[in-house]
């Protein structure tokens, strides 16, 4: 009866006794890279790509690097582009926002009158015709978006298949 040692990477180094129908654990095939580590007889189609021997190949390497590049550029300037987008928005609402007050007064600027006394401090109320504008801009600042993801849905619902969900969910 042969004697068979234990394959790499089992952690035993004892002697099985079987039959000569189990397979070595040497590949089935030769090839010009081939590995200085044995193959079990399970991972025998394992086949690693060559080394880049050749000026084309190697230049590959240097493209990947820069896509990669220009991807962290690209997320850079999206995330830029996104925070500059929300601090605008924001300090408009908070604008119009300070616009809603009844009877504010306001210093006037005499530098565009010629005709007033530019000592003297003047001051002008804003009238409530003013507020009910600024009242809704910030109606339509709010409700805009939102009528344009309704009309999104819709579409969705008309146009293209969908299902109900479930009661439970």
């Amino acid at each position: 009866m042969p004697t068979i040692q234990s394959m790499p990477g089992t952690g035993s180094d004892e002697e099985i006794s079987d039959d000569d129908n189990i397979p070595d654990a040497q590949p089935t095939y030769v090839t010009s890279r081939q590995s200085t580590t044995p193959l079990a007889s399970w991972d025998v189609f394992r086949d690693p790509p060559p080394p880049n021997a050749s000026l084309s190949e190697n230049s590959d390497k240097y493209m990947s690097v820069t896509v990669k590049c220009l991807k962290v550029f690209a997320y850079l300037l999206t995330f830029a582009a996104v925070l500059v987008g929300g601090v605008i928005t924001k300090g408009i609402m908070l604008l119009m926002a300070s616009q809603l007050k009844n009877k504010k007064t306001l210093p006037l600027c005499t530098r565009d009158y010629n005709n007033l006394r530019p000592e003297k401090d003047y001051m002008v109320t804003i009238p409530a015709a003013e507020n009910v504008a600024w009242a809704w801009m910030i109606f339509f600042a709010y409700i805009i978006p939102e009528m344009g993801s309704w009309f999104r849905s819709m579409r969705m619902c008309i146009f293209k298949k969908w299902t109900r969900a479930p009661f439970i969910d």
